[in-house]
Parts: structure tokens; sequence; C-alpha cells
């Protein structure tokens, strides 16, 4: 494999992909790297050549934006388990919430104020940052994992049934969720939707079937056996527009609504009804700067703007 001669090219197969750029990035530099001659990695170094790859030649003149990139690294990537930690907002509700999926975790082992922190470094970025695909998909990843820390700050402090003031309040990050994601079109419902249709035979048969089986697979992943019985509901949970502004945010709504915790075939049946549900939800959105200033605004306890214009 030295010479190449019987190298025809390099993949990973991951059970999921999209979710992870740096992390895929730097597996496949590690790949290119002369054998016999592996010294220590400089992480802080190969971090700052990361974001001026990613974001742009301007990021060398953005020292706040370099130190950003590390203090993201030093604290997301520093976890445990099989996986980044879940946003209980993907949850089904209850008083007491350890993970979305049966496999999942949602341990934060880093200080949240450290991301918050982050997140502004990339609010005041220069402005032809903004003009990167990869820039906007990191910026709206971090302010998404900023408010899925503040619903577990806001859940924390419940006593109990949360007052209305708690419950508008966890409410408003759900919906902060959904608009953030509708600015990149792979964190959308709709995207995936289109996808499913567009792989499907032209039949009407088929057609439904992809698309019933698209919405399952993000939910229940089958009919309530495997979705109870196996421990599969929301295995493949997503931080997606149309699917956090509805399924969860249902969720949610009924829960807080009833008081109290529900059964796992009454939950089944809610999101069953979400699967065979075939209308395309709309998503409102507002720019994204907006968007990232109530986010800091509102892990504040600060009121935010209500300006909004339709989702692309």
């Amino acid at each position: 494999m030295v010479d190449g001669r019987s190298l025809y090219g390099v993949g990973i197969t991951p059970e999921a992909s999209l979710t992870n750029p740096l992390l895929f990035d730097f597996f496949f530099d590690m790949i290119w790297r002369k054998p016999g001659k592996l010294q220590p990695i400089n992480l802080a170094d190969w971090l700052t050549h990361y974001a001026q790859r990613r974001y742009g030649a301007s990021v060398k003149a953005s020292p706040d934006l370099i130190a950003w990139t590390r203090l993201v690294y030093k604290a997301a990537f520093n976890m445990r388990g099989q996986g980044a930690p879940e946003s209980i907002i993907n949850a089904r509700p209850a008083h007491q919430i350890d993970t979305a999926s049966t496999w999942g975790n949602a341990i934060i082992d880093y200080p949240k104020t450290q991301l918050e922190l982050a997140l502004q470094a990339l609010q005041v970025a220069p402005k032809s940052c903004w003009n990167s695909f990869g820039f906007r998909v990191d910026l709206v990843s971090l302010a998404m994992q900023v408010v899925a820390n503040a619903a577990q700050s806001s859940m924390d402090i419940w006593q109990g049934k949360p007052n209305t003031a708690q419950q508008a309040h966890f409410l408003k990050l759900i919906t902060l969720v959904d608009q953030l994601a509708c600015h990149v079109p792979n964190f959308t419902l709709s995207h995936w939707l289109e996808q499913a249709q567009a792989i499907a035979p032209t039949d009407d048969f088929s057609q439904d079937q992809f698309m019933l089986n698209a919405r399952a697979l993000i939910t229940t992943w089958g009919g309530e056996p495997q979705a109870n019985g196996g421990g599969l509901h929301d295995y493949s949970n997503r931080q997606w527009a149309g699917l956090t502004g509805t399924l969860y945010r249902q969720r949610w709504l009924r829960w807080l609504n009833e008081g109290q915790d529900l059964s796992a075939s009454e939950w089944f049946a809610q999101e069953w009804q979400w699967v065979l549900d075939v209308s395309q939800p709309a998503t409102t959105t507002q720019p994204l700067t907006a968007l990232i200033a109530q986010v800091l605004e509102l892990t504040n306890q600060e009121v935010t703007s209500n300006d909004s214009h339709d989702c692309n």
C-alpha cells in the first residue's frame, strides 16, 4: 500500500454522515501522513488550518475565530458514550430524561457557557466568512447545541410541572431550533422527504411506501414492536426543521398540558399518526443573524424578536 499501486481510494462507512465535518476532515487528513514518520499532532495548528480551509483566508485575520474553533474542540469533542450528547428536545417528554434514544446519552461534560462564548465569537466573524456554506453549517450546529444545552438547564430547575413562564421559555427554545435548522438544507425534513421521493419508483404505491419509510426511520423506526419492544423509537432523532417544529413540539405541548408522563404505547400512537401524515409542514424562520442574537439573549432570559419570514 505504501507505493499506492494497490490503492484505488479511501472511504468510510459511518452509520450516519453529514453530522461531524471536523471529524471526517481530520480522519481523511491523517490517512495521507507518511508511514513510519508519524509524529504527535499539534491539534492547535491543525484546527487553525482547518478553520482557514473551511471558512476562507480571512480567518487568518480573525484570532477570535481561531480561538473559538479550539474552544469548541476542547468542549464539545470532550465527551463520553457512543456519540455526541442528544438534545432532550428530541426525547419523549418525561419528568426525568436521560437520553432521546435508547443507546444515546445527554451528558454535557463541559461548562455550557463555553459554547455560548464560542457562538459570540462566530457572531462577529468577518463578513466574508458568512459566504461560506461550511461556516453557516457550523454556526447553525453550534447555535442549536447552545439551545439544546439551555433546554437541559431549564429542565434541571423545574420543580414538578414547570410554571407558565418556564413553559413559554422552553417552547421558545424548541421554535429556535426549528428556525435555525431551516438555514441549512440538509437540516430540513423537506430535503429528506424529497430525497426519498426522488429515488422511489414512479408508481403511487412505491412513492407512498418510500415516504412512509422516510418518516418512520427518523421517528418510530418501524411499528410499535420495533419502536417500543425493540427500543428503536427516536433512534435516528434529528435536529431538523419541520420535524422539531411538528412532532417534537407536539409531544412537549401534550406533556405540558397533561402534566404527567405518558406510557410508551400512548407516545407511539401519537408518533405513528405523524408518520402517516403526508402533509409537508410549512416552516418559517428569521434572518440567521437575528436568530443567533436571540439564542444568546434567551440563554440569559432576555426577550427576543418575533419578526419572521418564510423559509425557502
